[in-house]
């Protein structure tokens, strides 16, 4: 290449890539608040339908409705197995947690191995 050739593709190069600026916005202020509003309201209306299935189902805020269950013995049998006797106004239920997994006897209530345990503590 010569020295003339290299000169001018140098002007006219920064020609050439220039975009022209447009000076109406396709995207004006009111547009994005419009589509703000739609996603707010839609977030709104999901969020209202969830609250409202959740309530219908059984479960209010973070807890299901349950009958009244009291821990009245937790018992570490191991450092990972851990027993723990919760009573239900219909019959008391030994739980017992450990690597294998979780097992759950229920037990009549006023049952001898109940009163037991409760007692120890």
């Amino acid at each position: 290449m010569t020295l003339i050739s290299t000169q001018a593709a140098a002007e006219t190069l920064p020609l050439a890539t220039q975009l022209p600026v447009r000076q109406d916005d396709p995207i004006s202020l009111l547009f994005m608040l419009k589509v703000m509003l739609i996603t707010a309201l839609l977030l709104a209306a999901t969020y209202l339908a969830l609250r409202l299935y959740a309530q219908k189902s059984g479960r209010i805020g973070n807890r299901a409705i349950s009958p009244d269950l009291s821990c009245t013995a937790a018992l570490r049998l191991s450092t990972r197995t851990k027993v723990y006797l919760i009573k239900t106004p219909t019959a008391d239920v030994l739980l017992s947690e450990g690597q294998a997994g979780t097992t759950m006897v229920v037990l009549p209530p006023g049952s001898p191995q109940a009163e037991a345990l409760s007692t120890d503590e």
